[in-house]
């Protein structure tokens, strides 16, 4: 099976190129995808930086695999966007499946062995114990049944909530591996922000929590639609995706 490991981040690169890329093993991936959110607000150790692969440190991790693409975006491109985007790229270019964690990990040893081997015959599985979707494998033949992310749950929050109950709804189960997993920061991003920047975090989280009830009728665990927005009447139609609001990206990779 051919995986691609992929990390969006939106302020924790520093963490992503020290902590957690060094603590993958190449032999067990054959790719790995970095996402990097408002490039222009980024530094490593105080440095500013454009193109992350500028990044000498970065650059010598990507040294590591034989494919590492590296994609930055000036705007924050949102969860959901980036989760499909990930895939979706992953199956054009000949994988089988992806592995997707959060920026703010790293790896304790042996760990990712023991989750690629329980990716061999599960189409989706995740960590006993953590939360799913803060490191999680998906197979393209699962991601093509649910369908994509909702990207109306932006920036981010739901998303996953929303997707775990979409497979629930189609029968499709969750593989888990036992624990011990990986170090998590948790919330390393929040905890980053400014004053402003958590007052829109905050709003967007009521959004979202708004929206999610309104598609089903319920929050998380209580949902009472089997059908999104069943009830006749509700405007489903919260934002734009991220590639919309925000045009174009660029890409490179090596």
């Amino acid at each position: 099976m051919k995986i691609r490991y992929c990390i969006v981040t939106l302020n924790q690169f520093e963490w992503v190129v020290d902590k957690h890329l060094p603590s993958l093993d190449p032999q067990l991936i054959a790719g790995v995808h970095l996402l990097v959110s408002e490039t222009e607000e980024q530094t490593y150790h105080d440095e500013k930086f454009l193109n992350p692969l500028d990044v000498a440190q970065l650059a010598e991790q990507s040294e590591r695999f034989g494919d590492f693409r590296v994609t930055a975006v000036l705007q924050n491109f949102g969860v959901a966007n980036a989760w499909n985007y990930f895939t979706e790229q992953a199956e054009k270019d000949g994988y089988d499946a992806v592995i997707v964690a959060n920026d703010d990990i790293y790896l304790y040893d042996g760990v990712l062995e023991r989750f690629v081997e329980k990716m061999q015959n599960n189409e989706f599985v995740c960590f006993e114990g953590q939360n799913a979707f803060s490191f999680y494998g998906m197979h393209v033949t699962l991601f093509n049944r649910v369908g994509k992310f909702d990207e109306n749950f932006w920036p981010a929050y739901y998303e996953d909530n929303d997707y775990h109950y979409r497979m629930k709804l189609l029968g499709l189960p969750t593989a888990y591996v036992a624990e011990p997993s990986y170090f998590h920061q948790v919330s390393a991003t929040i905890t980053k922000f400014d004053y402003f920047r958590k007052m829109m975090h905050h709003h967007n989280f009521r959004k979202n929590t708004a929206y999610y009830t309104q598609k089903w009728g319920g929050l998380p665990h209580n949902e009472q639609f089997t059908e999104p927005f069943s009830e006749e009447g509700v405007d489903h139609d919260q934002s734009q995706s991220a590639e919309s609001a925000f045009g174009r990206f660029e890409s490179s990779s090596h």
